[in-house]
């Protein structure tokens, strides 16, 4: 919670990363795993013994949107939460 430049950029660059391996555009929600041979593969809203990770990620683009004030952090976390809305 230093605010330091280089670390929200840093923050911002992991979810970056984290987009490219498990961001489901149809879903408009991160799968929660990259297995891709599975035979389910879950997204999951839901928190069971640990977050869920939609759950997390929602309160972190939340709080890199209030920290920098870049729109896409908020669309995305809109995104998430309009596909919570309907799970």
């Amino acid at each position: 919670a230093t605010l330091d430049k280089v670390y929200l950029d840093q923050a911002g660059e992991l979810f970056s990363r984290a987009e490219k391996i498990l961001w489901s555009d149809q879903a408009n929600a991160f799968w929660s795993s990259t297995a891709s041979d599975l035979l389910v593969r879950k997204i999951e809203f839901i928190d069971n013994a640990t977050p869920s990770g939609n759950g997390v990620a929602l309160e972190c683009y939340g709080a890199l949107w209030l920290l920098t004030g870049k729109e896409e952090y908020r669309s995305r976390a809109e995104k998430i939460m309009a596909a919570a809305s309907g799970y």
